[in-house]
């Protein structure tokens, strides 16, 4: 694959930097520390980044129209084969720190996925999924907008790392390849 898009959602608004709901958003920063690549206004509703044929996004839209800001990329990119893009978000259906690839499917009840799928007008784009897990007795919502702790701070670099190698196994090798590092448990 020549060039792949990674697409990070998250909420634009400082307050939300470090909530479990921007992991996609953090994890494009990590990618953008790691390869050195610098993100920059486009032409739309979102930030990117390009190095190597790696396209780093970041919508700027909030959560739940995240999928303007993809529509927006596909577009200006005349990305015709969506597996050139891969969204990448939270679960809150996943243990923290689990991370899943897949190639199509529902939105699962996530907000931002929802919203891609209305906006490309098809659920078959691939999706990297990074589990956040979920609270005992606190609201969902309460739950995905609140920070990491400390200690998930400090894995989340690992999970991103494992993430990215597998993105970059996803560019040079294809999806299938992606699909069995990414979701091994190792």
């Amino acid at each position: 694959m020549d060039r792949l898009f990674l697409i990070g959602l998250g909420n634009p608004e400082k307050l939300y930097f470090e909530t479990r709901h921007n992991v996609g958003w953090m994890f494009i920063d990590f990618v953008s520390k790691e390869k050195n690549i610098s993100l920059r206004a486009g032409r739309g509703d979102y930030l990117i980044g390009e190095g190597e044929g790696l396209y780093l996004i970041k919508p700027l839209t909030y959560m739940n129209l995240s999928g303007i800001a993809v529509r927006q990329v596909v577009e200006r990119y005349d990305i015709d084969d969506l597996r050139e893009l891969v969204v990448v978000h939270d679960d809150a259906d996943m243990d923290f720190g689990k991370l899943r690839l897949r190639l199509k499917g529902g939105s699962g009840g996530h907000r931002g996925i929802e919203s891609v799928i209305y906006h490309l007008m098809t659920e078959e784009f691939p999706r990297l999924k990074i589990g956040i897990g979920r609270a005992e007795g606190l609201d969902l919502r309460d739950y995905v907008l609140s920070p990491f702790s400390e200690e998930e701070k400090e894995t989340l670099p690992f999970i991103f790392g494992k993430a990215l190698k597998g993105m970059l196994i996803f560019k040079e090798k294809g999806p299938e390849a992606a699909m069995n590092f990414v979701n091994s448990d190792i």
